[in-house]
């Protein structure tokens, strides 16, 4: 697939939690031993001047085999830079205590504030968070994603 997109979308990250190889940074739980991925990684047709990785701390059920987590990039798209997360929150899982799924989704969105927070980027610069987040639109948990 990112092989096929090259051509359009030149500039990639690896994909997060198959390895700490190509990226500038990698944070949080990264884990060797863990042979599945976090399956998300990033095309822009603008170059990435800044590519991290980061694992999220916690996962339950399937979620907690891999290295889930999400990829951060900084593009400079004409001269000016953007921030963008690509992610994949922690799925519903009946092996997942019942609301535990939730918890660890909110916990999750937490690290990625954090980690936006700490990067003190200027305001006049966007950023732009994407993926699958695992949330039905408007319900409370969306509500609270989006404080």
């Amino acid at each position: 697939l990112l092989t096929n997109l090259k051509s359009q979308y030149p500039y990639q990250t690896p994909i997060v939690g198959q390895g700490t190889e190509g990226w500038q940074k990698t944070s949080g739980s990264y884990r060797k031993l863990k042979k599945v991925s976090g399956g998300v990684g990033i095309v822009s047709k603008w170059p990435i001047v800044q590519q991290e990785q980061h694992i999220y701390k916690n996962g339950c059920g399937a979620d907690s085999v891999g290295n889930k987590g999400f990829a951060y990039i900084k593009i400079n798209k004409n001269g000016k830079y953007q921030h963008i997360i690509g992610t994949h929150l922690q799925a519903e899982d009946p092996v997942c205590m019942k609301g535990k799924d939730q918890t660890i989704r909110q916990s999750q969105m937490e690290e990625i504030k954090q980690f936006i927070k700490d990067k003190n980027i200027p305001k006049d610069e966007p950023v732009y968070i994407g993926g699958d987040l695992n949330v039905i639109k408007g319900s409370s948990e969306y509500q609270k994603m989006s404080d």
